[in-house]
């Protein structure tokens, strides 16, 4: 498991670089990062992630269709 704490680690510090440069993929990279946090939480049975990921998974979705109009 500690190999993915890492690799979504990594995946929310390129959400928030490409957020930081203005590009709307940092929201979608957000996004799967998000569901990769929820599946992290079901698997190591470490319920507060899930909880957390449906909300930045919300939000990350609200960014992406803000930043398009």
């Amino acid at each position: 498991m500690d190999v993915w704490s890492f690799g979504l680690a990594a995946g929310g510090l390129v959400q928030l670089w490409l957020s930081g440069s203005k590009s709307r993929l940092g929201f979608v990279v957000g996004m799967l990062t998000s569901v990769g946090w929820f599946v992290y939480g079901v698997q190591s049975g470490q319920f507060g992630f899930l909880v957390s990921a449906v909300v930045f998974f919300v939000v990350h979705v609200r960014n992406f269709v803000r930043w398009s109009k």
